[in-house]
């Protein structure tokens, strides 16, 4: 049985990998055209988890580079489904709200 065990992890992450490709590629053609994926995921975690959150805290989160983050704000931005607005507490950032 322990022969057989890599072949199985195997077998597991490739089923997982098929699963993870065909929802990425649903989502992809469920979204309106020119969202993409980021942008649905950005705004499913301002939804689950709150808005109000600057672009660092963000990046942070996805663990991605801030200017990857702003360029997936930029185009929220552009569909009108984000705002940016100052933050109150360090008026250098900015936050990011739900419209």
């Amino acid at each position: 049985m322990a022969d057989q065990t890599p072949g199985l992890y195997f077998r597991l992450f490739n089923e997982i990998g098929i699963i993870s490709q065909l929802s990425r590629s649903f989502l992809d053609e469920s979204l309106p055209d020119g969202l993409i994926e980021p942008h649905f995921a950005v705004l499913n975690h301002l939804i689950r988890v709150r808005d109000g959150r600057t672009p660092l805290e963000l990046a942070r989160a996805f663990q991605v580079p801030k200017t990857t983050m702003t360029h997936t704000l930029a185009g929220l931005e552009r569909y009108v489904l984000v705002e940016m607005r100052p933050n109150p507490a360090d008026k250098r950032s900015k936050q990011v709200w739900l419209l």
